[in-house]
């Protein structure tokens, strides 16, 4: 198993999403439905805005909640906790690691849909589920203006691609310096964060800092990535590090 093979890492991802999702669909679609309704209804219970504010603070709880996903896709990929854990499932790395995005954008998918249906009504049941859009139509919990733009995509695949770095790399802390971790932390917020600070201290117009936040973006994403694969890759010599 040197080479990737796509269809062995299909098959390890329909293997993990199996067992995750699809073991017993109709608890996993209640349970869904269940966090789904409350984490919709909060923005109509707080009352405070428009309707367009109150249906884009639904979107965002719903947002966390995908990208919430793979999180708990990593931590079966790692556990031990069965007699045989996915880890020594005959795949390589990187069929393991490109399943691992395979399931988190499966799941974020099957998630955005059934929260626009379960969230939809409850908008319905909230006699607001259908509002007057700017050119007098209407717009769909999750599919106004076109649904979700290339900013919430690049937010979205930048913080899922921090967690197969971040958790193992926190994980570890005992085997670095005392300030490493929660340094290298810092300088990786303050690097995402600096051109919006740039901008709010007059040093760059607020059109360079869009610019320069999206170039960021990308190249975080990217490190994310690789470092994401070089953490996964020393796994087997992380687990006497756990704490």
């Amino acid at each position: 198993m040197k080479s990737f093979s796509f269809r062995r890492m299909a098959m390890f991802c329909r293997l993990q999403a199996g067992e995750l999702y699809f073991r017993q669909p109709w608890k996993s679609a209640a349970a869904l439905a269940l966090i789904v309704v409350f984490v919709t209804a909060l923005p109509l219970l707080s009352g405070n805005g428009s309707m367009e504010e109150m249906m884009a603070e639904s979107e965002d709880l719903v947002k966390v909640l995908i990208t919430g996903q793979i999180v708990f896709l990593y931590l079966d990929l790692v556990s031990e906790r069965r007699a045989i854990g996915r880890m020594m499932i005959p795949a390589t790395y990187l069929e393991k690691y490109a399943a691992l995005y395979a399931g988190a954008a499966l799941a974020g998918i099957i998630m955005t849909v059934f929260a626009s249906v379960v969230g939809g009504a409850v908008y319905l049941a909230a006699g607001h589920f259908l509002t007057p859009g700017q050119d007098g139509g209407m717009q769909f919990l999750f599919f106004r203006d076109g649904g979700m733009n290339m900013k919430d995509f690049l937010v979205l695949f930048l913080v899922s691609s921090a967690v197969p770095w971040a958790i193992p790399f926190v994980r570890r802390r005992k085997r670095y310096r005392p300030a490493t971790v929660p340094c290298t932390l810092a300088a990786y917020f303050l690097t995402l964060f600096l051109p919006g600070l740039l901008a709010f201290a007059g040093v760059i117009p607020p059109k360079a800092a869009k610019v320069l936040t999206s170039v960021i973006v990308s190249a975080l994403t990217a490190v994310n990535l690789v470092w994401g694969y070089a953490m996964l890759k020393k796994y087997e010599s992380d687990q006497r590090y756990d704490d």
